[in-house]
């Protein structure tokens, strides 16, 4: 053979070589693609572990015809890996994650569930517990993510969000954000997006501003929603630095801060609306609500709450003239009822219990209103329902009252009631019984002192079992701190 010959005969192997390895490529990714088709196949994709889990997340990431994809949990997961982002921004396409009122249980490897932006989520009926990163602990949303009846639990964040981050447009219906954990805002939720509460619980979150939820520079309106035992340096319950903050129908109760134990309002605007501040305390400013902004209160009950200085209200608004509207400002354990620094608030048909704030014009009152303890007086949280023989009942102005009151009572009599409960035919119609206070038992007092401790103790625990190696003396040490304002917060107002 000659070496002409020679050479051709190896370009025609080496050709040939070629050609066999691009159809064995091409097979493997007809294959795959088989195979992927074949999981994708079938709906609703269910899951039970991590990997059926991100199997179905790919499933809906790569569809690309409209319509409903459905992901369905038959059992608890415990994750054994990180999940795979939510990322489908096809017209058209929306998740529906069923739940089933099983757990997804993140075991600090991350968060639970991230949606990218576009992209439309639905999720009905699932716990998501123990995430650990550093925005959104349990939640991260930068798309339109709504949940039903979820609960979102025991997660941290080192940043934003202990619960849940959100940056798109989120929805919580009948939705429990409770025990979660960030070191700086929003213990339960940190809101940079657009954010609707309805009919939900936020409760037991840490954060240093906005222990519940932190509104921040976006838009946040919460509906017979309730806040409770929330703590921050600042807005144990709320803390507003966004657009605008409504509150309708809600109780913010138990709540603990320097300043801003229901809310703190740094930012844009508030309004309150048939809502309850209950039994929230500071160790500085507004037990109940600290404003430096905009402002304004319509059908509202402020009680049993405490601080240094406007037990129920601290109001130091520079440019605008706070509003309150047929409301209610008593029974401040410490502070006063109500102090202001730069301009008097704007009271209309309202009651101060001490006289404070120049509540003394036409049409206001001061005095004791008689409230019954914060209880379940019906409707979707807990009120303090005026005694028959209180000084609030047709005292309002119904020229601007709402006319159905927190519960959802129609304000239908003579004149409406002053507060957020309207008094009717058959509510008990006398003071059952006292909030504890400095004439309780002593056996009670304490009892109340050793929950706080018990509490803020768990969290100093929990800080310091998430704390990582480089920075566990810093975060143990400062949950500490925290821990003994609170503690001392308790001790003012109960002992």
């Amino acid at each position: 053979m000659s070496a002409e010959s020679s050479k051709t005969w190896r370009r025609i192997l080496f050709l040939l070589s070629g050609l066999i390895i691009l159809l064995a490529l091409i097979g493997l990714v007809w294959q795959s693609a088989d195979a992927n088709s074949s999981n994708c196949a079938t709906q609703p994709y269910i899951v039970n572990d991590t990997t059926t889990l991100n199997q179905a997340i790919d499933c809906f990431n790569t569809t690309a015809d409209a319509g409903t994809v459905t992901i369905s949990f038959s059992d608890n997961i415990s994750l054994t890996a990180t999940t795979t982002t939510l990322n489908n921004a096809t017209a058209g396409v929306v998740l529906q994650i069923n739940g089933n009122g099983l757990t997804l249980d993140v075991q600090s490897l991350g968060r639970g569930i991230e949606v990218a932006p576009a992209t439309v989520v639905t999720i009905d009926s699932l716990t998501i517990q123990n995430g650990r990163t550093t925005l959104g602990g349990g939640i991260l949303n930068e798309g339109a993510l709504q949940l039903n009846g979820c609960q979102v639990l025991s997660s941290y964040a080192f940043s934003d969000g202990g619960g849940i981050y959100n940056s798109g447009m989120l929805t919580l219906n009948n939705t429990i954000v409770a025990g979660n954990l960030t070191d700086y805002g929003g213990g339960g939720i940190f809101n940079i997006g657009t954010l609707l509460v309805n009919n939900s619980t936020v409760a037991g979150n840490s954060a240093e501003n906005g222990g519940g939820i932190i509104n921040y520079a976006g838009t946040a309106t919460v509906n017979n929603s309730a806040f409770t035992n929330n703590a921050a340096d600042y807005g144990g319950g709320l803390y507003n630095y966004g657009e605008a903050l409504t509150i309708n129908g809600s109780t913010v109760s138990g709540n603990t801060a320097i300043s801003g134990g229901g809310l703190d309002n740094i930012s844009g605007t508030a309004t309150i609306s048939n809502s309850t501040f209950s039994g929230n305390s500071v160790t500085n400013l507004g037990g109940g609500i600290a404003n430096l902004v905009t402002l304004t209160i319509h059908n509202s009950t402020l009680s049993d709450n405490s601080a240094l200085y406007g037990g129920g209200l601290f109001d130091s608004s520079r440019l605008v003239t706070t509003q309150i509207h047929n409301s209610i400002i008593a029974n401040s354990s410490s502070g006063g009822d109500c102090l202001f620094s730069f301009r008097d608030p704007m009271f209309n048909h309202s009651l101060v219990e001490d006289g404070s704030c120049n509540i003394s014009r036409v049409g206001n009152l001061t005095g004791d209103p008689n409230l019954n303890p914060l209880a379940n007086n019906g409707g979707a949280t807990q009120t303090h329902l005026p005694a028959a023989n209180s000084i609030v009942i047709d005292a309002g102005d119904n020229a601007t009252c709402i006319a159905a009151d927190q519960r959802g009572e129609a304000r239908d009599d003579l004149n409406c009631d002053i507060g957020a409960v309207e008094f009717k035919p058959g509510d008990p119609t006398a003071v059952t019984m006292q909030m504890i206070n400095t004439h309780s038992p002593l056996h009670m007092r304490l009892l109340v002192v050793v929950w706080a401790i018990g509490l803020v103790v768990l969290t100093v625990r929990l800080r310091c079992r998430l704390a990582t190696a480089t920075w566990i003396g810093f975060a143990c040490w400062r949950a500490l701190l925290r821990a003994l304002r609170r503690i001392s917060a308790t001790v003012q107002r109960w002992s």
